[in-house]
């Protein structure tokens, strides 16, 4: 699910209690990664204080390996909502999976959103809209996520349109400093500091000119016979293009 979907769900008021209850057990997995099996079981037991953060610590229920996160704070207010109310021992009174997969799809309608809801995509939403695409390594999502090998966190881990947007935003103000650093010749005007990548573009442009200019006076010395003197209009066109970039002063 997209962020946008997730706000969506939150901020909808469900018309009854049992699609209440689905919503909020979805949206804490969303924000915890845990699967259905794992929800179902939560009790008490398993939270603990540490500091000024409440801890989830369980096991997973398919593998049986240990999982340990911090609540943030929309699974936290749900805890906080449950926990207050609760009739057992157990933090959310779920019905069966398949159940809980039909009022999903309610939910969704009435929340307008299009794809298919089923439990299983809130542990995806929580490895791709909620850690990974804020910058969480794959490592700490894998671990978040009770994973014994790194390549099973990789079927979840689909690289988003915005999760490269975010990087590439991200490079772009790392080397934000080199740019402002690169000697760039430009109509005469010399900056301090050193060749760089706007350098290296005005180069590829300048040799591609001459490299053109260069095969059409081949072509035409192959054709006419005539002697390598016609390679004065290639000289012509590199003072030309040397003259507008700035990038060296032509010599005549």
């Amino acid at each position: 699910m997209t962020e946008d979907e997730l706000l969506r769900m939150g901020a909808h008021e469900m018309p009854s209690k049992r699609l209440g209850v689905v919503r909020d057990a979805f949206l804490f997995s969303c924000f915890t990664g845990l699967s259905y099996g794992d929800v179902c079981k939560l009790t008490t037991n398993e939270f603990k204080c540490e500091g000024n953060d409440v801890w989830l610590i369980t096991k997973r229920n398919k593998t049986g390996t240990d999982v340990r996160l911090p609540l943030m704070d929309v699974p936290l207010r749900i805890f906080n909502k449950y926990v207050e109310n609760r009739v057992s021992e157990r933090i959310f009174p779920l019905m069966s999976n398949q159940k809980v997969n039909d009022y999903l799809k309610e939910i969704a309608a009435i929340c307008g959103i299009e794809q298919r809801v089923t439990f299983h995509l809130a542990r995806h939403t929580f490895a791709t809209t909620v850690t990974l695409e804020h910058g969480v390594p794959i490592e700490t999502v894998s671990k978040l996520l009770g994973h014994t090998d790194i390549k099973t966190t990789q079927i979840y881990a689909r690289i988003t349109k915005r999760k490269i947007e975010s990087d590439m935003n991200r490079l772009k103000k790392k080397l934000s400093d080199y740019s402002e650093k690169c000697v760039v010749y430009f109509k005469g005007q010399e900056t301090e500091g050193y060749y760089g990548f706007p350098f290296l573009v005005l180069w590829v442009v300048y040799f591609s000119f001459c490299m053109y200019d260069s095969i059409c006076v081949l072509q035409t010395c192959s054709v006419t016979s005539r002697s390598f003197s016609t390679l004065g209009s290639s000289a012509s066109i590199s003072s030309f293009v040397t003259t507008n970039l700035g990038l060296y002063r032509a010599s005549t």
